[in-house]
């Protein structure tokens, strides 16, 4: 049975403080804004997912072309008692309904897959822990391997209802997280007795696999088994082989595999024991340098941080969804050692390419659509001096987070659409910064080597 923890984390407040570097025009903040929230854990939260509005009534899960609701309807409650006992459900004008909430699902390096409930009171939130496993690492010879649960990067896909998560250098994890939700006595016929929602995806050797990044494709084109139609998520995997380790090797290198599935994820999880029936595309990008930082999926462009060892740089590739082949379009030569990359659209369906650099803060250029850097672009150059880990978007808000390690989050104001450089508006001095996403506007929630620490923005 699934344990829900019904105590509410109590968060220490501390008092934030506000700097702006050389170019930039002072953050503005009322007193309300002078604060920050630290909710220790014990390791780094170095990823996390924000899920809002979740009603656990619309998780549901496959059987062969018919889809079925996985809990059991609040409806189906006919006492306030027994309606308010239901995590999911609250008791109104005399009859049970669903609740939605909205959860923050982290991704931590001791603590393993934390999940809580975001509880918000104006411009104030608090966490309620819900969920928390530290002990589902997969080893084929528990013997022999130590069981050491690191959790670097966390993915949540909405159309499969899979949470992706991976484990630092050994693998990616696919997990069907109404499971983990819904607890068993309300939950019908997917039961975690039965099915196993925690599931490893492994390409290639087990003894060889070292998986330190992934990225997911949400719009793939291969046919499903049986004729159940298409499967459109795809994962992409950078794996790294050490000739330390793989003594036939003569030097250590990556690759970028690829994962997919036979079947739908949502087929397979109430079916057998629960795990996914997937397919790997083995050296689908090969012979780069051990020493690759990242790799960005998106919109048929796949891209690869650090590629050589000769020089700094990053690559851009073309995915072929039906031949499942990624082909080389074009490179960025950069001054320093590549540190992350993100790449988005925006309204007007012009592609960005986001990197951050070692010392030397983040670049921002738009891609052209078919691959090739136009030397005529602007590049805007923002947070010089810093190492940016992260980059964020928030399209909705028009702000952009830079996280920068020991130097905290870079706050900006900007709008994609315009063409305009984004304009700097606030610098939070936090713990060593992984992650920083913005939360109804006005919270700014920091993945840190201590846990999570949260900064209000204002209005």
């Amino acid at each position: 049975m699934i344990v829900f923890f019904k105590y509410l984390i109590i968060l220490s407040f501390l008092l934030l403080q506000v700097s702006c570097d050389k170019q930039s025009t002072p953050f503005v903040y009322s007193p309300s804004d002078a604060y920050m929230s630290t909710l220790n854990q014990g390791g780094s939260a170095r990823d996390f997912v924000i899920l809002k509005d979740v009603n656990a009534e619309n998780f549901y899960y496959s059987s062969f072309y018919s889809n079925s609701n996985l809990m059991i309807p609040c409806s189906s409650e006919i006492d306030e008692l027994s309606c308010d006992d239901r995590f999911w459900c609250g008791w109104s004008s005399n009859q049970c309904d669903p609740l939605t909430k909205d959860l923050l699902l982290v991704a931590n390096e001791f603590d393993g897959l934390l999940i809580y409930e975001i509880l918000s009171n104006q411009n104030d939130i608090s966490l309620s822990l819900i969920y928390s496993n530290n002990g589902f690492e997969y080893t084929d010879d528990p013997l022999e391997n130590i069981v050491d649960l690191e959790l670097r990067s966390i993915y949540y896909s909405e159309q499969s209802q899979t949470l992706f998560v991976l484990d630092k250098f050994e693998y990616v994890y696919n997990i069907y997280l109404p499971a983990l939700l819904i607890d068993d006595s309300e939950n019908n016929n997917c039961s975690v007795n039965t099915f196993n929602p925690i599931n490893s995806l492994v390409c290639g050797a087990i003894d060889s696999y070292h998986a330190t990044q992934f990225s997911v494709n949400e719009s793939g084109s291969q046919s499903g088994g049986f004729g159940l139609g298409g499967v459109p998520t795809e994962i992409f995997i950078l794996n790294k082989h050490n000739s330390n380790n793989e003594l036939y090797l003569d030097e250590s290198y990556s690759e970028v595999q690829l994962i997919n599935y036979t079947f739908p994820p949502l087929e397979t999880a109430c079916f057998g024991n629960g795990s996914p029936t997937s397919s790997c595309v083995s050296e689908n990008i090969d012979n780069l340098s051990y020493n690759v930082t990242d790799v960005h999926f998106n919109n048929d462009f796949i891209f690869v941080g650090n590629p050589s060892d000769d020089y700094y740089s990053f690559n851009v590739y073309q995915y072929n969804s039906v031949s499942q082949q990624m082909n080389f379009i074009d490179e960025m030569v950069t001054s320093s050692k590549v540190s992350t990359l993100n790449y988005a659209l925006n309204s007007q369906n012009e592609g960005y390419i986001y990197w951050g650099q070692r010392n030397e803060g983040c670049y921002i250029t738009l891609l052209p659509a078919n691959g090739f850097f136009d030397g005529n672009n602007t590049i805007f150059h923002l947070g010089e001096g810093f190492t940016v880990n992260d980059i964020e978007y928030d399209s909705g808000e028009n702000i952009l987070l830079l996280s920068c390690g020991s130097d905290g989050v870079l706050v900006y104001d900007w709008n994609d659409d315009s063409g305009l450089e984004p304009v700097f508006i606030g610098h939070f001095t936090s713990s060593y910064a992984y992650k920083a996403k913005l939360y109804n506007g006005n919270t700014v929630i920091v993945g840190t080597e201590l846990g999570l620490e949260l900064f209000n923005i204002g209005e």
